[in-house]
């Protein structure tokens, strides 16, 4: 089977033994399952599958130069569950609807090469315990590695309200999108290092501390509050960078005064 437009399946794809699908161009979505038996080449274009991905032992799958395969893995809240997703083959993104509270109790790192944890809001939160750290892993370039395009350390998006009582430890070269309530507890910290959006409300506690050496863009009505003030609260490092609104002027340079006026 060639195919050359727009294909979004909802439900099971089967290439069976012996069958084949040549992507030529265009853009083909699986959100559920792809059982690859057969053979599957992305010449152009882009493959997604939003689910789960089965490749048979004897199975082949091309990309191609100016192709893509990106497979978006759907699992629990599970830490071991998240690591086996991550360490999948082709796997990109590891998705978990959380429609419950959960806590993340065990150090967690999301490892580069553009991987993302993406928590879909489904009626829980998100806590990151004390003492615990959710790591961002950064970007290392091998030496016959092209440039890299966008954030292609490790990286999270939260649209779940987040609570962090331990640290999120955002390397260089990776993203972090917050879209949710977001609470920084008093031992809470995150130490931002690469990308950051921050598109809900954002609440340092007193003791709580955010550390900037990196790039945080505030979406939309974004209104960062420090309880105890943001002398206390935020570090902004000589390199760093916030922004709000494209149209707005970037700060720089530990201009913490200008900052708290930014956020009114």
């Amino acid at each position: 089977m060639h195919q050359a437009g727009v294909v979004e399946l909802y439900g099971t794809l089967l290439i069976a033994a012996g069958g084949s699908v040549d992507q030529t161009l265009g853009r083909f979505d699986v959100d559920g399952t792809l059982a690859l038996n057969g053979t599957l080449r992305v010449e152009e274009g882009t493959f997604t599958v939003r689910g789960e991905y089965i490749k048979a032992a004897d199975a082949t799958l091309t990309i191609e130069e100016y192709g893509y395969f990106t497979y978006e893995a759907k699992t629990t809240f599970d830490v071991d569950k998240i690591e086996a997703a991550l360490a999948r083959e082709n796997v990109q993104h590891v998705i978990v609807a959380l429609d419950k509270d959960v806590v993340l109790d065990r150090d967690l790192t999301i490892p580069q090469g553009g991987k993302r944890l993406i928590i879909e809001n489904e009626g829980g939160t998100l806590t990151i315990a004390a003492g615990t750290v959710l790591t961002l892993e950064k970007y290392t370039r091998g030496e016959d590695d092209a440039p890299p395009t966008g954030s292609m350390g490790g990286g999270i998006e939260c649209s779940a309200p987040l609570v962090i009582e331990g640290t999120l430890s955002a390397e260089q070269g990776t993203y972090t999108a917050i879209y949710n309530r977001t609470i920084i507890s008093e031992t809470g910290r995150v130490n931002m290092e690469g990308e950051m959006g921050i598109g809900g409300q954002f609440v340092v506690k007193e003791g709580g501390h955010v550390t900037n050496n990196g790039w945080v863009d505030l979406w939309g009505e974004a209104r960062p509050v420090m309880e105890a003030g943001w002398d206390s609260a935020w570090t902004q490092g000589a390199d760093a960078t916030v922004r709000k609104g494209i149209d707005q002027p970037e700060l720089q340079a530990g201009d913490i005064g200008a900052l708290a006026k930014m956020s009114k």
